[in-house]
């Protein structure tokens, strides 16, 4: 979509501002930021994971790179500062550079003090631990922890906004774990550096049971082997994986997190759920009987374990059932909408290699051709499908 727009909207000129090229589709904010200072010179900032954590080192701000306060706001405001810096000249390679800093010498294990990192002398983080080594010596934290906290919002002095509410408590719990008497300077300076930014709150993910059904047959043609076809599904335009292509599947259950042992879909439930969706909606006014009948006739073989794939804020739980038309058809209609409105189509792998499937459709696919192979999977009759 983004490419049709460049070329019909904008006679193929790419966009050289970030407003601009923040109009197609699928550039976002960031994207846009890195593609107008690498590729056109323009002197905007670029702040990702990598450029937070740089700054929040370099500033001393207590708060994971994660928060609004940090990815959204102030950390486009300091990028800026570093970019514009000596006249704006070369925005591209800066940065560049600071990305390529949070990668390697500022990446979460770095130490702070590595001589071949360039922002070893400017680090507010490293300069923070050996402070607090120098109170230790002094005997100004005699009482520990009591005295810290004394110095921190939670005991009712205003937080600054730019740390995190309990950002200062954790990072000075964590001196005071972490840093003692017999403590060198460097090992008090790599605590510091290693306590910023603060780590991001855990959430638990949710987790869904999904049945999903891999159903493939070979087309018939003049050579001996035709390709062989699976029936695949395109996702809603927008939520989690707009628009891409994947395997029929429908959600059994949704698992409380408090409860891990929560017992898993029975075979029986997650058939039962799997065949409702393949007949009362994908096949329920199908383009092609024969194939929607053998389709209903087939056995599908189910994996007795399942496949997970894990999202940044859910997890999918996949219980495969498998099944190969083994009698192959001359002609058929290879895309069609079900009732429901939903796009299916019968692709090949080649296809799906053109409209690229993700990652956790191919982990599915070499699952059911490991554990079942087309050529050997038979469909024998059982009964006809109701209509």
């Amino acid at each position: 979509q983004g490419a049709k727009y460049v070329v019909q909207e904008l006679n193929g000129e790419m966009p050289t501002t970030p407003e601009e090229l923040s109009k197609i589709q699928g550039i976002g904010p960031y994207t846009a930021a890195a593609i107008a200072s690498i590729a056109f010179d323009v002197c905007v900032p670029v702040v990702d994971g990598n450029v937070c954590r740089v700054l929040s080192r370099l500033t001393g701000i207590a708060n994971h790179i994660k928060h609004p306060m940090l990815k959204d706001k102030v950390g486009w405001k300091l990028a800026a500062q570093i970019v514009e810096a000596g006249g704006g000249s070369s925005p591209g390679l800066v940065n560049q550079a600071m990305m390529e800093l949070g990668a390697t010498y500022c990446a979460p294990n770095g130490s702070g003090i590595d001589n071949r990192d360039p922002l070893k002398e400017y680090y507010q983080s490293t300069k923070l631990g050996r402070a607090f080594l120098g109170c230790l010596k002094e005997g100004s934290i005699e009482n520990g922890l009591e005295d810290l906290m004394a110095l921190s919002p939670s005991n009712g002095k205003q937080c600054c906004g730019l740390c995190d509410a309990n950002g200062i408590d954790m990072i000075l719990e964590q001196f005071l774990e972490s840093i003692s008497l017999n403590s060198t300077t460097e090992e008090a300076a790599q605590c510091g550096h290693s306590c910023f930014p603060t780590d991001p709150p855990k959430t638990a993910k949710r987790e869904e049971d999904l049945a999903m059904a891999v159903i493939s047959m070979k087309q018939k043609t003049n050579a001996a082997d035709g390709p062989v076809r699976y029936l695949m599904v395109k996702r809603p335009k927008e939520g989690l994986l707009a628009g891409q292509w994947e395997f029929p599947n429908v959600c059994v259950q949704v698992r409380n997190n408090k409860n891990k042992l929560e017992k898993s879909p029975t075979k029986m439930q997650r058939k039962r759920s799997l065949t409702k969706f393949l007949f009362e909606d994908l096949f329920f006014d199908p383009p092609d009987e024969n194939i929607a009948n053998a389709v209903s006739e087939l056995p599908r073989v189910a994996n007795d374990e399942p496949t997970e794939h894990i999202f940044s804020h859910v997890k999918h739980i996949m219980w495969i059932e498998v099944g190969h038309l083994c009698h192959g058809f001359d002609s058929f209609t290879t895309t069609w909408t079900s009732c429901s409105g939903k796009q299916v189509r019968w692709m090949s792998e080649d296809d799906m290699k053109e409209v690229g499937v993700t990652s956790g459709v191919k982990k599915v696919l070499n699952v059911a051709q490991s554990k079942h192979n087309p050529k050997t999977l038979s469909g024998h009759a059982s009964k006809k499908r109701k209509r």
